[in-house]
């Protein structure tokens, strides 16, 4: 029934507001039915369901939209360079790992990182500082963005880590 309300949905999506007709006409309703008919429905359920989900379909085209997700923090970009460099150490420590990237930090928690380093807080939420991944490279990671850390390219082309002191 999930799958059908979620083509029913689809359906009507794409047909826009006229979906169900603005005033319910039957005309309306046999645009979205036909609609519905195009992403192959099974007949059945949709005769014996059918006028219900319409009913759903136009009782929540006049509900209010559900409430917008309040961006992000503003990040400064003189961030940037430095996200990149933390992004290059991820990659480095990852692959000695053997593991996936994602699986440490995404771009835009690394984005996180660098800024809550920067404004001297603690990264609470950032899953690359704390358990296996602070372990692995999160410390560095703060390192890096505190200047206690260096990136440079070994003669054997490969990513050299070294600290600054």
């Amino acid at each position: 029934m999930r799958r059908l309300l979620a083509l029913i949905l689809g359906a009507a999506l794409a047909l826009g507001p006229a979906a169900c007709g603005d005033d319910e006409t039957d005309a309306g309703r046999e645009r979205l039915l036909k609609a519905v008919d195009r992403v192959s429905t099974e007949q059945q359920t949709l005769h014996r369901r059918g006028s219900e989900l319409l009913e759903v379909i136009a009782a929540a085209a006049d509900a209010e939209p559900p409430p917008r997700v309040a961006a992000g923090p503003q990040r400064d970009p003189v961030d940037q360079p430095v996200v990149s460099l933390a992004q290059a150490l991820l990659r480095h420590r990852a692959r000695e790992a053997g593991i996936a990237t994602e699986l440490i930090a995404t771009q835009s928690e690394l984005t996180a990182l660098v800024a809550a380093v920067r404004a001297g807080e603690t990264g609470d939420g950032i899953r690359a500082l704390g358990g296996w991944r602070r372990e692995l490279v999160g410390q560095e990671l703060c390192d890096l963005v505190n200047g206690r850390l260096a990136l440079s390219v070994s003669p054997e082309g490969t990513l050299f880590v070294q600290p600054t002191e």
